[in-house]
């Protein structure tokens, strides 16, 4: 699970137990304890891979 660096976005890693591997996301409302769901889980390959970001707000990548 990451939190993006603006604070207002949650992801998560899907392990697949279940036949779903994917990443859902949330947004994250902190003054009121929230994640609220947004959209489906979006598909990814055969396995998970860790994605960091980074305090500046880019990926781990770039």
């Amino acid at each position: 699970m990451t939190v993006d660096p603006t604070g207002r976005f949650v992801c998560s890693a899907n392990g697949g137990g279940f036949g779903t591997v994917g990443i859902t996301a949330y947004s994250l409302n902190i003054s009121a304890g929230e994640l609220t769901l947004l959209g489906k889980t979006l598909p990814v390959g055969i396995g998970i891979v860790p994605w960091p970001a980074t305090p500046a707000g880019s990926d781990g990548f770039t």
